[in-house]
């Protein structure tokens, strides 16, 4: 198993979400730095299983728990959709409730 997976598995990604990149950063490399992405560029899969179209990505960063003990940071192109009232959203990432 590489470091990507590992951080994959620990951030249990669902399908369509993949770690990128990562880095440590900071005094003593005290920080840990994660890009992801969603990989569908044009519909955004819900909890429900249904396909939304996606109108756009917006570029988020996130406090995430500490992993590894270290600090940890989320670096990621978001996709925003259109709800039923023409109104665009963000969806909610899988560490959105962390």
């Amino acid at each position: 198993m590489n470091s990507i997976e590992l951080i994959r598995l620990a951030l249990d990604l669902p399908v369509n979400w993949e770690v990128k990149d990562f880095e440590f950063s900071g005094d003593d490399s005290q920080s840990l730095h994660i890009t992801t992405c969603y990989t569908r560029k044009d519909k955004f899969l819900n909890e429900n299983g249904s396909e939304i179209e996606i109108c756009n990505f917006i570029d988020r960063s996130f406090r995430y728990k500490n992993l590894f003990e270290l600090t940890c940071y989320i670096h990621c192109l978001v996709p925003q959709i259109r709800d039923k009232n023409d109104t665009i959203k963000q969806v909610k990432t899988p560490w959105y409730h962390h």
